[in-house]
């Protein structure tokens, strides 16, 4: 009633039919104004991730609701966009806000990216030198169990197992290597350098003196 403004506050969109009435009591064709009343934002879960240390993790978020123009950003990191791919280097629980272009009042979820350490693998053997033939024994052991391994004796043989035996035909130094992979698909390798030392073999020679020809006479024992 009256000229306005008129302020209203729906809850939902609404029409609203507006006429003018004058002093003899005739009436204007009705105007009709809707208010859209946009619905409220809402984001859904983000399902958590995880990934070795050094690897990446991606995540998608999507929602709902408000004027249709919705916006994403990502704490920490002020990240914009629905889908975001991360470096993992520590277990991150983000923040995802999302919002409108309207006043829609924003809405939030966190989820949670952990970061899987890959296995500390360390190697030893029975003996670390001798003479051709060596055979050494060598074992590797790893902080997380491996569901896959490789162990490099540097001489051309390998072994999946964590422990076995090699033995070195030829002299010279070799580098170990073993190479665990754990059930979270994370890969620690360890190298160590000249662990095992070949010697070659002694080779023996003579010699005589003197080298000339000595003659004996039989007649004479004390020679």
């Amino acid at each position: 009633v009256g000229s306005g403004p008129h302020t209203v506050s729906p809850t939902v969109t609404t029409t609203y039919n507006v006429y003018v009435s004058d002093s003899i009591g005739c009436n204007s064709p009705t105007q009709s104004i809707t208010v859209t009343v946009n619905p409220p934002l809402s984001i859904n879960a983000i399902t958590g991730s995880s990934a070795c240390v050094g690897g990446t993790a991606s995540l998608t978020a999507s929602g709902s609701g408000g004027d249709n123009n919705l916006q994403y950003l990502w704490l920490p990191g002020n990240l914009s966009g629905s889908t975001q791919t991360f470096t993992v280097t520590t277990t991150t629980t983000y923040t995802v806000i999302l919002s409108d272009g309207c006043t829609t009042p924003p809405d939030t979820t966190t989820v949670t990216i952990t970061a899987n350490a890959a296995p500390v693998v360390t190697l030893t053997s029975d003996v670390f030198s001798g003479c051709s033939p060596l055979c050494a024994t060598v074992t590797a052991t790893s902080s997380a169990s491996c569901v896959s391994g490789l162990l490099q004796f540097g001489d051309g043989n390998t072994s999946t197992s964590s422990s076995a035996t090699n033995c070195y035909a030829l002299p010279g130094t070799y580098d170990v290597v073993y190479t665990c992979t754990d059930s979270n698909g994370c890969v620690g390798s360890t190298t160590t350098t000249g662990m095992i030392t070949v010697y070659a073999n002694p080779v023996a020679s003579f010699s005589y003196t003197p080298s000339g020809v000595l003659q004996l006479d039989p007649s004479n024992p004390l020679q």
